[in-house]
């Protein structure tokens, strides 16, 4: 994201980079695919600091910043399908979801979704396997300081993997 658009802002569209809005219009697409699906929404650091918080990589209508929150993550349960007869009853049986799913709801998650993501029925669930991952390679020194003002670290679960030293 940010090399993409520090490109396009040198070079344009011919030099390789895009530019912000085409970034989090792809973005979008991705998240609302492995909300679909319910694949993990993997956001891939290396070794750079992307700026979530802010004026950063962030919009409601794209990548809200609830993404990296796990209690709005828990939040999007009575939306997720298991299968579509299983899927109809959690409809049916739970008054605060609409037939629509998650397309008409008061989940934040909900603003990034168009009319063309809806299924046939003009619903949208969440497959049963979604979630967000961030990864960095930044050693814990860094995390510390860069990434604690270019995320909302207070709202998720950091892990340090340490290498085995054999």
């Amino acid at each position: 994201m940010v090399v993409d658009e520090a490109l396009y802002a040198q070079l344009g569209a011919d030099g390789g980079g895009r530019s912000r809005d085409l970034i989090m219009k792809e973005a979008r697409k991705q998240l609302v695919t492995a909300m679909r699906e319910g694949t993990t929404f993997y956001v891939r650091l290396l070794n750079k600091v992307t700026q979530f918080t802010g004026d950063g990589y962030i919009a409601d209508d794209s990548l809200p910043i609830s993404l990296f929150d796990a209690r709005e993550l828990a939040k999007l349960a009575p939306f997720v399908t298991r299968s579509e007869a299983a899927g109809q009853r959690a409809l049916s049986q739970d008054s605060t979801v609409s037939q629509s799913g998650l397309w008409e709801s008061e989940h934040a998650y909900a603003k990034v979704l168009r009319e063309n993501d809806l299924d046939y029925d003009g619903r949208f669930m969440l497959g049963p396997s979604f979630g967000v991952v961030v990864c960095t390679q930044l050693d814990e020194a860094s995390f510390h300081g860069a990434l604690m003002v270019a995320l909302p670290i207070k709202r998720f679960q950091p892990i340090h993997v340490r290498a085995p030293i054999f």
